[in-house]
């Protein structure tokens, strides 16, 4: 395997193209990986046992592109629009105690979206959804890779035992800074229908 700088690759040519059977761009680098080195690796991927830990999820997630669902929860009260959030653990590796919109990456046990929707309900917020809606796709940068996500305008009745509602024009400063576009794609939809 040869690991060769993104930069400066682009103004050398590969000497023996042929030889290698991926080039796989990580992070401003070309890693180069011969027969050999593909087969390994898959040998060792088809061992991991699912779901993965969350290091080689992370590692993974940094080489491709990760589907995801985002649940927005919105509902009037009075003039106001308000959103369910939901908040990360302390010890989250990658976003420590900050507000986000309910979601899932989607897994390989996924046999359909409403799965993963299943799983936000009874894991993340603990009240099933009374609506779902498919409002919009986004693709989004995040620091543990790029991700599609699927967004849903879903409903809920009544009030969830996990997470609190917040006026959507008045978010804490504490929120994931990139949910804001599965939320305004959400709001979009929800003021048409009002």
């Amino acid at each position: 395997m040869k690991i060769t700088d993104y930069t400066t690759a682009l103004h050398c040519p590969f000497n023996n193209i042929n030889q290698y059977r991926s080039l796989i761009f990580y992070r401003g680098f070309i890693v180069e990986m011969e027969e050999q080195d593909e087969r390994d690796l898959i040998s060792l991927l088809m061992r991991l046992p699912q779901p993965w830990s969350y290091e080689v999820f992370h590692a993974l997630s940094l080489t491709m592109v990760t589907p995801a669902i985002e649940a927005v929860i919105l509902r009037l009260n009075g003039e106001r629009i308000e959103v369910l959030l939901t908040k990360h653990d302390t010890n989250d590796p990658d976003w420590p105690s900050l507000w986000h919109i309910p979601g899932t990456v989607m897994r390989q046990t996924d046999l359909r979206f409403e799965d993963a929707l299943k799983r936000i309900a009874d894991e993340e917020i603990n009240i099933l959804f009374s609506s779902n809606n498919f409002v919009g796709t986004l693709f989004i940068p995040t620091k543990r890779g790029q991700i599609v996500e699927l967004v849903y305008y879903c409903t809920i009745d009544g009030e969830p035992p996990i997470g609190k509602f917040f006026d959507v024009d008045n978010l804490p400063h504490d929120f994931i800074d990139h949910q804001m576009a599965p939320l305004e794609t959400a709001l979009e939809y929800f003021r048409q229908t009002l």
